[in-house]
């Protein structure tokens, strides 16, 4: 661990990848095909790396010189490492830290990552060893550096020191913990012009190899440990003192959890805060080495780019706004909160047309398709200016009606269809409901804002019903009037959608029914309602408006050909749109919003706990943590477009 990252640190190579001990593993495995190096170190002998392992970089990476570099044990490993790094060198600085020591290895790695020294040496608690005391005396340093208390290195390791180069001088980095140990160095490091922390946990000790590691890579970095849930006071004090511009946590919320987040954003509230994490431990270490590889860290393609970001009125597309938000300002974009400029459709996506807006993250079509007809004051229309990009997620919005179930059970109305042709089924609906004594069934629909409302009006004079009207109010109001009428047992009808939080207020097959309908809205526009011919919900195909729900939850599934659930509306797709001129000039942020894809089961998760009071900024970065490894390759790409 230890010796392969200071054998970057001196320029040995590019990055640190870790193995099993006879088969690469598959994020190694990947690393190496993706980016066929022309030259491996294996560092270890046959006992830490069969044969095995040389025989799939070979077959993975064609024509790459494949080197063993192996002693007779660690502490002879490490000086044939430092003989390698320093070459016909004398003078210098030498650090020397513990073999034995996991964590002070680390430490000494990233002494010399940052430039604190020249190689890396092992000793053991009371003797340097062999190996070690003939690199001291054949380069004579200028300075020896022990990493470490007496505890891992003793006062006879000094002595020896003394004798093998006595013209040196000795300095001791040793703190009475691994992380006062690791914040000493730290603090040297920063003073001499680092600006990016890595932190890893300091008992998850291959966190700690990586953090060596990815440190090791570059000129700037310091390394310091924390616990599970807390900085501890001495890595704060570091943190707070320097201020630096990035921090890179190493490893998942397992080791660093969001407790250690939340103490950096109070200690450096502009830092920009990342995390390499992976569900193994190969993983996390291949994650960092194609961050290494793939200079992604340092590549902030958006700095200097100010970027206006809009969001939709309807609170469930809140969410994807913060994280995409979030997602930006990590290739370094400085992006206004969407809530300033909150809107609904239309009037979303004519001000993405004229500028107002750069993009949103909120179109759903087709519903939303007539928007992009739009006339503007120069004659254009909302198309000629934006692009629906991206694949947030496609057939992600289901839409439809829920009923009452004890109603829909009583009266044996399953459909839309089957409720406007039962006259007994109209009066029972219509002595509670939203505007009782009209001998209609009110039904709650879409607020007038969200467009949604004119394809209901459009699908009621399409299937000619006549004893159902719609009522559009703020969706909220309509949605709690809707769940307190179902405790109550009184009937009901509203629309609702997925992704949302509504869908656990209301649980299909538990308190209400999917609703069906026997005709599928067309491109007939039979409301002949402004760009009303987009409101169909067919499908190209013809295979539109229905959805797979299980009977239980939609019964009228159960007398359909095809067994599906007839919601009457095609399962949308959830996209981004965004302005052409900003796409034009800022070709990282569009690669990045192409390359999103969500899942619509983890977005309703969020949407919960979103109503349960958890702050949307904290909800995003949570998912992004959880997701650090699927993040990491968008941003990848996002830098390489740029």
């Amino acid at each position: 661990m230890g010796t392969a990252a200071s054998l970057v640190a001196a320029g040995e190579g590019d990055a640190v990848l870790f193995s099993a001990t006879e088969t690469l593993g598959g994020p190694t495995s990947a690393v190496v095909s993706d980016y066929s190096p022309s030259h491996v170190l294996l560092i270890g002998g046959n006992a830490a790396l069969t044969s095995d392992i040389e025989s799939e970089i070979a077959a993975l990476a064609s024509g790459a010189s494949i080197e063993r570099f192996a002693g007779t044990d660690r502490i002879d490993t490490a000086a044939r490492a430092a003989r390698r790094s320093l070459g016909d060198s004398s003078g210098g600085t030498l650090v020397i830290a513990n073999g034995w020591s996991l964590s002070d290895v680390g430490t000494a790695a990233s002494v010399v990552a940052s430039g604190g020294a020249d190689a890396v040496l092992y000793s053991a608690k009371t003797s340097l060893g062999e190996p070690t005391t003939a690199v001291i005396a054949d380069r004579q340093p200028t300075r020896i550096l022990l990493v470490g208390g007496t505890a891992a290195l003793a006062s006879s390791v000094e002595a020896e020191l003394a004798l093998a180069a006595p013209n040196a001088a000795i300095d001791r980095l040793g703190g009475a913990t691994r992380v006062e140990t690791a914040a000493l160095s730290a603090d040297r490091a920063f003073t001499d012009g680092a600006s990016l922390a890595v932190i890893a946990n300091g008992w998850s000790l291959h966190d700690v190899g990586v953090a060596a590691a990815f440190a090791a890579a570059r000129d700037d970095a310091a390394v310091l440990y924390s616990q599970t849930n807390s900085l501890t006071e001495a890595t704060q004090d570091v943190i707070e003192k320097h201020e630096p511009a990035r921090v890179v946590l190493i490893g998942d919320t397992d080791v660093l959890t969001t407790a250690i987040v939340s103490e950096l954003k109070r200690a450096i509230p502009s830092a920009t805060l990342q995390r390499i994490s992976d569900t193994t431990r190969l993983g996390v270490a291949a994650q960092a080495a194609r961050q290494v590889l793939g200079n992604d860290l340092i590549s902030t393609p958006g700095d200097g780019v100010e970027v206006t970001m809009g969001r939709a009125n309807w609170s469930t597309g809140y969410f994807q706004a913060e994280l995409y938000r979030q997602l930006l300002a990590e290739l370094g974009d400085s992006v206004s909160n969407p809530a300033v400029h909150e809107t609904g459709d239309p009037a979303g996506h004519a001000a993405i047309a004229d500028g107002t807006i750069d993009f949103w993250v909120n179109t759903w079509l087709p519903q939303h398709s007539s928007s992009f007809d739009q006339n503007l004051a120069d004659g254009s229309t909302v198309s000629d200016h934006v692009t629906v990009i991206g694949e947030q997620m496609i057939d992600g919005g289901l839409e439809g009606f829920l009923i009452s179930k004890s109603f829909a059970d009583e009266h044996s109305v399953y459909t839309l269809d089957q409720l406007d042709a039962n006259s007994d089924a109209i009066d029972a609906f219509d002595a509670s409901d939203p505007l009782p004594g009209n001998g209609k069934a009110d039904i709650y629909g879409c607020p007038t804002a969200w467009r949604c409302d004119d394809i209901i009006t459009s699908q009621i004079a399409f299937s000619n019903w006549s004893n159902i009207q719609q009522v559009t109010l703020d969706y909220d109001a309509m949605f709690a009037s809707a769940r307190a009428r179902v405790t109550a047992g009184r009937p009901t009808i509203i629309y609702t959608w997925t992704p949302s939080q509504y869908i656990a207020g209301l649980a299909p097959g538990v308190d209400v029914y999917w609703m069906g309908m026997n005709r599928i809205l067309d491109d007939s526009n039979p409301a002949s309602l402004p760009g009303g011919e987009h409101f169909d919900q067919t499908d190209a195909d013809g295979s539109g408006g229905y959805a797979r729900i299980d009977d239980d939850q939609c019964p009228s599934a159960k007398t359909t050909s095809n067994g599906l659930c007839p919601t009457g509306w095609i399962a949308a797709d959830i996209r981004v749109t965004a302005n052409n001129e900003f796409l034009e000039a800022n070709p990282a942020a569009r690669a990045l919003l192409e390359a999103v894809k969500l899942s619509p089961l983890d977005v309703s998760e969020a949407l919960v706990d979103q109503y349960a009071g958890t702050s949307l900024p904290r909800l995003a970065s949570q998912w992004i943590a959880d997701n650090r490894g699927t993040v990491d390759a968008w941003l990848s790409t996002a830098r390489r477009a740029s």
